[in-house]
């Protein structure tokens, strides 16, 4: 099975952009204690409103780092992934439905020895070639590699995106 770092395309589809700046750091420190500090705090919806493009796909960018799912997108995905991810509603000034996702099965999964991969000095790694443990990513389609700083999907995501035509979303194959 062949893995996949899936990316928005922000330069092609709608965005979200937080709008209060107090939204803002509350959801950078959300996000870093939950994927790098293993923290969990409450969710709060934070407001947004929609950057148009005039074509809002089911992807919007939002952050380098996230995803977020159109309800459209939620309910062909949320079986896949169900026990994987939450889906934590935002608020948009446009009454849009959209959910930014939180992965988690936080994997460490990649095969050191098998990889071509470099440490930075702040402990993040870059990777030029993925190997995965089998055995820790066996039937999962969605989740996170915490020392790399972001998320993998399966080819069943990938194919069932495509499959039901949702748009705004790029697959960059890594296994």
């Amino acid at each position: 099975m062949h893995f996949y770092r899936p990316k928005p395309l922000p330069d092609n589809y709608d965005s979200l952009q937080i709008i209060k700046s107090n939204d803002l750091h509350w959801f950078i420190n959300y996000r870093r204690q939950y994927y790098i500090n293993d923290i969990k705090e409450p969710w709060q919806p934070i407001l947004t409103e929609v950057i148009s493009l005039g074509n809002p796909g089911d992807f919007p960018s939002f952050s380098a780092l996230d995803l977020v799912f159109s309800e459209r997108a939620l309910n062909y995905l949320e079986n896949l992934l169900s026990g994987s991810i939450e889906a934590l509603p935002l608020k948009t000034l446009e009454n849009s439905d959209f959910f930014y996702i939180k992965v988690l099965d936080k994997l460490d999964c990649l095969d050191y020895e098998r990889s071509v991969w470099e440490q930075n000095s702040s402990g993040l790694v870059r990777v030029e070639s993925y190997v995965f443990q089998e055995k820790l990513v066996k039937d999962r389609h969605i989740f996170w590699l915490p020392r790399v700083n972001h998320f993998i999907v399966s080819e069943s995501f990938k194919e069932l995106v495509e499959r039901c035509s949702l748009e705004g979303l790029t697959f960059q194959q890594v296994t």
